[in-house]
């Protein structure tokens, strides 16, 4: 392939760059990454995809890839930096407005030619261009609140901020100053639904809250007045729950009214009626299932499925009693799990979807999306103009606790202190490491702490499991149900040929790794030498281990009972082991013996030659769910529930246009 840029002539295949009469030859890597951006077409490759495409399963050494973006910058005549595009704490992209084609033959004239057009139509579309294409980057996470509790729902009216505060077994409904730090609660209740509504004259807010009518758990929609500081019930509690309500104007608000069976309809009501009446949905949308709605700048916007299977985020407003449609934006993810879609002023629509947030430009364009950074979930609540959002960060975290146990005593350590979520902790077969999975990079990854350091091991997709090698000089993780091995020595990651996969529970030094299947959650063996799978029984398992015998101690899925099953004689049905023992969590076999905690806060050493057992501790809420035993002196590592966290905060964007390397 060859294109004309910046008045040189350059060959991707050869990495030849012609300019006068100089010819220059790119080094094989700085070519690599010119070839990664060229075939990238426009789009913004990360640091990690570019190493991962150059560097494959080579060690990189620091700023390897910052150089050869330098000396492709260099040969491109890219003083300026408008050609190879960085984007801050993103990647890098070749821009496309600076591109054309290149004839066969190479001529002063073609390409004085050639950047004349460039120029010209960079002229009447490079605006539009970079206005619908440039990537977004997170500026900045402001938080709002700041106490140790869970704030949702708010609502921002200059400097005031409107939410509902979970203080234990009651909910309050604040008001808070953003500049004076001081707050106001307005009202309380056991139980909110939902979030809050403010009008436009920032005088009354709505909210949704939960009462019990003759024994049954509904919610109805109440109205707050920041005049008098009074508050009435405009939509009353039935068997239904009635809540997300949003101010069209204000003589008018919508809501979302859920049925026992969970199925959402969408109630409009007037207050010069004093009536509820039910929104039309089959007028051009056709919307079978609304899983989110809001009401931004105007417009109405519903998160949902329609009646073709079809997922995504429906544009439009009012008309009488029926919601008229202007714009559908495919997504490509379930509306169930993501926030309610916000429309800024320049019209693009926005919705974040666990840690990640989309942009919609138009309904032709495939979603944007950018990583926001250190967030396991953030929902949008509203646009506050075309470049901040009212949002809710929130932060479900787990923590890890050594127990260690000396004589009659135990001792207890939490490890690797912080506000996000961490799990799984395992410790190193052959020194004092452990590793584990965080959130503190946004998402779950493997850690690991060696010699008091911390270090992120993993960095593109999400790890679901992770097991040590038998010789500690390795990992094996899942990503994707697909299975992968780290090797700690140098640091490169390999892709294993398996069935899907969601957990491994074993390795083994003979060879082998015990894993679970992805889709009939049986328990299956991959034999290392030859990457073959076989199953071992014909059962759904929550966890297994196979001893040295042949014998797959495993429970059912769902169920706490242990069971033992001969591989030798497969054609015998398994037997349980322990009438009186229902398990915890997790089971790890070590030499002879299985340890494993019960239902009774018990922690049992199980001779696997015998079946006999000993109990040998107790554990309590500082030692939930063991996640792996070492023995001689005993101690335990295992995931502990942590308070859950959420705060209100702005969300500061950019479209990503310039930037230092």
């Amino acid at each position: 392939m060859r294109f004309h840029i910046n008045e040189r002539l350059v060959d991707v295949k050869t990495g030849e760059i012609f300019y006068g009469d100089s010819r220059t030859i790119l080094e094989p890597k700085v070519r690599n990454v010119l070839t990664a951006l060229v075939n990238a077409e426009g789009s913004v490759l990360t640091y990690q995809d570019l190493i991962e495409i150059v560097w494959a399963d080579t060690v990189v050494e620091p700023n390897a890839l910052q150089r050869c973006v330098t000396h492709l910058r260099k040969a491109l005549g890219d003083d300026g930096k408008t050609i190879i595009e960085t984007f801050p704490k993103l990647g890098y992209r070749l821009n496309p407005t600076r591109l054309s084609s290149a004839p066969r033959q190479y001529t002063r004239v073609a390409i004085t030619i050639s950047v004349i057009l460039v120029i010209a139509v960079a002229f009447f579309i490079g605006t539009t261009f970079e206005k619908h294409t440039s990537p977004l980057s997170v500026e900045a996470i402001e938080s709002l609140t700041f106490e140790s509790l869970y704030q949702r729902g708010a609502s921002l009216d200059q400097n005031s901020l409107i939410y509902i505060e979970q203080n234990n077994d009651t909910h309050h409904l604040v008001l808070k100053n953003i500049d004076t730090q001081k707050k106001r609660i307005l009202y309380s209740s056991h139980q909110f639904y939902g979030g809050t509504s403010l009008n436009a004259e920032g005088s009354l807010i709505l909210f949704s809250e939960v009462q019990f009518v003759n024994k049954v758990k509904c919610a109805q929609v109440r109205i707050y007045s920041l005049h008098n500081h009074k508050s009435r019930v405009v939509v009353p509690c039935t068997n239904n729950f009635n809540h997300g309500a949003k101010w069209l104007n204000n003589d008018q608000f919508i809501y979302l009214k859920t049925s026992k069976s969970e199925q959402n309809s969408i109630f409009a009501y007037d207050f010069s009626t004093q009536k509820s009446v039910q929104i039309d949905l089959t007028h051009q949308a056709h919307l079978d299932q609304i899983n989110n709605l809001n009401v931004s700048n105007g417009q109405i916007l519903l998160g949902g499925t329609d009646n073709q299977g079809q997922t995504g985020i429906w544009l439009g407003r009012l008309e009488n009693i029926s919601f008229v449609m202007t714009t559908f934006y495919p997504s490509p993810y379930a509306q169930s799990a993501a926030s309610n879609a916000v429309i800024n002023r320049k019209g693009m629509v926005f919705q974040t979807h666990e840690h990640k947030l989309f942009r919609y430009i138009n309904a032709e364009n495939n979603a944007q999306n950018v990583v926001i950074p250190r967030m396991e979930k953030l929902d949008l609540i509203a646009a506050l103009d075309n470049n901040t959002f009212l949002a809710q960060a929130s932060i479900n975290p787990w923590q890890i606790n050594e127990r260690q146990w000396n004589t009659e005593q135990y001792f207890d350590k939490q490890l690797f202190s912080t506000p996000y979520s961490q799990t799984m902790g395992q410790y190193s077969p052959n020194d004092d490491s452990i590793a584990f999975i965080s959130t503190r990079s946004g998402q779950h990854q493997i850690w690991l702490s060696r010699n008091g350091e911390l270090r992120q091991l993993t960095s593109k997709q999400p790890v679901s499991s992770f097991l040590w090698q038998a010789d500690g000089k390795g990992l094996w993780f899942i990503s994707n149900k697909n299975l992968y091995e780290f090797d700690l020595s140098t640091y490169k990651i390999r892709n294993i040929t398996s069935p899907a996969v969601d957990t491994l529970m074993q390795h083994s030094a003979k060879g082998w790794l015990l894993m679970r299947h992805a889709e009939t959650y049986e328990p299956i063996q991959l034999a290392l030498d030859s990457f073959a799978t076989k199953p071992l029984i014909n059962a759904k398992v929550g966890w297994a281990q196979l001893t040295e015998r042949n014998q797959l101690i495993f429970n059912p899925k769902g169920i706490g009972k242990l069971m033992v099953s001969s591989l030798d004689k497969p054609s015998s049905p398994p037997t349980e082991l322990f009438s009186d023992i229902t398990i915890q969590s997790r089971y790890y076999l070590r030499s002879e013996h299985l340890y494993t905690q019960d239902k009774a806060a018990r922690i049992w050493a199980i001779n696997t030659e015998n079946f006999s057992r000993e109990k040998i501790a107790t554990f309590d809420e500082n030692a939930l769910f063991a996640t792996d035993v070492k023995t001689a002196p005993l101690k335990m590592l295992s995931d502990n529930y942590a308070p859950k966290r959420s705060d209100i905060v702005k969300l500061v964007i950019k479209d990503v246009q310039d930037g230092v390397e």
